[in-house]
């Protein structure tokens, strides 16, 4: 959890010890989006294309 302070100015006169606190709301900055690393459909291949080996993989022999 990220927490902030922020500092009011109210003129050379402004005592920041006496200053009223205000609970700032805990939030969460936004994800970054990066893209996928790993691509549900590979580039060049219809979704049905992908399914259709994604299926035969699925059903060969494993290689051990």
């Amino acid at each position: 959890m990220v927490g902030y302070v922020v500092y009011l100015s109210r003129g050379r006169n402004y005592n920041y010890r006496t200053r009223p606190q205000y609970p700032l709301m805990l939030w969460e900055p936004a994800a970054p989006v990066h893209p996928k690393l790993i691509q549900e459909i590979p580039e060049g291949l219809t979704k049905d294309e992908a399914l259709e080996f994604m299926v035969k993989g699925m059903t060969h022999m494993q290689v051990v």
